[in-house]
């Protein structure tokens, strides 16, 4: 049987190394490698040998090929990457010039320690040598999208991971539509506005560069409508952090705090809810209605004023408890000024009414072309007033009932209740 197999193999072999013999170089290459190792006369031993010449010939022309496409691409070919949410393939023009992008998902692995939802890699390409076109193409693409939020504040929020993630934008809301008693309003912006033109200020004195304020009261008299109304004035944009996001941990609270722009603010809602007083019982803070959160106090306090908190941004925190707060957190340094949020007084009631029912042109109301006398809308203003007991409605209480009666100033006075 191993004579009936192996016959057939010396012609075979004898007829390769007939052809390489014929075939010049290959063959003449075989001879002197054979001669050398003092097997020249081995038919079996040459026929292989000229096959693994022939195979490493192959293999090397093949990967000089790969070489010689990929230089070729980077001198006729340019190409940029992004990241993005969606997928697709698209041939689109730009400047007369074609181009091309595809969408290519990074793949996780499934249980990884860690794992995370990665977003997907957007590649343009072009052909030519130069990236002018994918340059120019970028800052118009940057320039449209600034100009697009140019008088929107956009907000951010933290997801799980310890990525920000931009969720949506509000348009720039004027500070004059927030109603405070005093000079409550006035005196805040003056405080922002000096810290911000102060760096170099902090920096002689050797002050770490960052300010805190605390806004608490009761829920809807507009703590989080206040932090909206500032950051359109400042043209800041908000991001917000909610302590009660399962996923979070203290890396990943110092990593957002990192993360953050200098000029931006830097709200936590509601810190009550997460946490207490430390002389308060685990029991007793459950019992209260805290919200489990994976973030230690030590770990909140680090993040806010530790060695690698960001500098330059504004922390703002609301909360509706402030006596559940530890005197930790809201010590000076770390809480720098606060600002109390009471139920409605009767020059907010009044003022708020007016809002509602301009008689002047405003470019953002639609109830200025109401039949009434600017004394008549006066009149019903005080009217609703004496109506409408001051301190014992929050803001967002009587906003409620004059949006029933947004275009009818005086079914909003019929309807309101002493």
């Amino acid at each position: 049987m191993q004579a009936h197999v192996a016959a057939p193999a010396v012609p075979a072999i004898r007829a390769l190394s007939t052809f390489s013999t014929e075939g010049g170089g290959l063959s003449a290459l075989t001879k002197i490698i054979m001669d050398k190792l003092g097997m020249g006369g081995n038919e079996f031993a040459s026929g292989g040998l000229t096959l693994a010449v022939l195979g490493a010939v192959v293999a090397g022309a093949r990967m000089f090929g790969g070489y010689l496409v990929d230089a070729m691409k980077r001198q006729c070919i340019v190409s940029a990457e992004f990241d993005s949410n969606r997928a697709g393939t698209h041939l689109f023009t730009y400047n007369n010039r074609l181009l091309w992008l595809s969408r290519e998902r990074a793949k996780t692995l499934p249980g990884a320690a860690g794992a995370s939802i990665s977003p997907e890699r957007i590649t343009i390409n072009c052909l030519g040598r130069s990236r002018s076109v994918l340059e120019s193409l970028v800052q118009t693409a940057q320039t449209h999208y600034i100009q697009k939020d140019a008088h929107r504040t956009v907000i951010y929020s933290a997801d799980q991971y310890g990525n920000w993630r931009r969720t949506r934008s509000k348009p720039v809301r004027p500070l004059s539509t927030v109603v405070l008693d005093g000079d409550v309003k006035e005196t805040f912006l003056k405080d922002v506005k000096e810290f911000l033109g102060s760096e170099k200020w902090y920096a002689d004195r050797g002050i770490p560069y960052r300010r805190g304020y605390m806004f608490h009261g009761k829920p809807g008299t507009g703590k989080t409508s206040f932090v909206t109304t500032l950051a359109g004035e400042l043209r800041f944009n908000i991001y917000v952090i909610s302590l009660a996001n399962k996923g979070l941990t203290d890396e990943t609270l110092t990593e957002l705090m990192v993360d953050t722009p200098g000029r931006c603010i830097l709200l936590l809602e509601d810190i009550d809810a997460a946490f207490v007083s430390r002389g308060i019982t685990k029991d007793a803070s459950a019992s209260s209605g805290a919200t489990v959160t994976n973030v230690t106090f030590s770990g909140l306090l680090n993040a806010i004023d530790g060695v690698a908190a960001q500098e330059g941004r504004i922390l703002c925190m609301t909360t509706n408890h402030l006596e559940k707060l530890d005197e930790a957190l809201i010590r000076p340094g770390r809480i720098d000024h606060q600002v109390h949020f009471d139920l409605a007084s009767s020059h907010q009631i009044r003022e708020l009414f007016l809002q509602f029912y301009p008689h002047s042109p405003s470019s953002t109301s639609s109830t200025s072309s109401l039949p009434y006398t600017e004394q008549e809308l006066i009149g019903l203003a005080d009217e609703f007033e004496k109506k409408v007991e001051g301190g014992k409605w929050s803001m967002a209480q009587i906003q409620g009932l004059l949006m029933r009666w947004k275009s009818d100033p005086r079914g909003a006075v019929e309807a309101a209740e002493g």
